[in-house]
């Protein structure tokens, strides 16, 4: 694996194009974790996990395929619900987690 964390942020549009390719060169080699705000830099990926806006003030936790990414970077609906339940799902899951711990009792001898 490698992880990469904001290393296109100095780059020029050519020298971005350039860093992609290389990536893209390594991919039989490596798998890749890029963190980015660069549009060029998520196109190359097979999957986009970030937060996004969908209302003002409401921030939430997706992971999309470019797929699922409308005209203008706007995530489709359908993939925002899917998050959604997921988040739900996962909610459920950590609280019959914490229901499910034994809760010990301390007796005095």
């Amino acid at each position: 694996f490698c992880i990469l964390d904001e290393v296109d942020a100095p780059l020029d549009e050519a020298n971005n194009v350039r860093f992609g390719l290389i990536v893209q060169e390594f991919l039989d080699l490596s798998q890749f974790i890029i963190i980015t705000h660069h549009k060029r830099t998520m196109q190359i990926g097979n999957v986009l996990y970030g937060v996004t806006q969908q209302e003002q003030g409401v921030s939430k936790r997706v992971s999309v395929k470019f797929d699922q990414v409308q005209q203008g970077g706007r995530i489709s609906d359908a993939a925002v619900a899917q998050a959604e339940r997921a988040e739900r799902l996962a909610e459920a899951e950590r609280e019959a987690v914490r229901d499910a711990e034994p809760v010990e009792e301390h007796v005095a001898a």
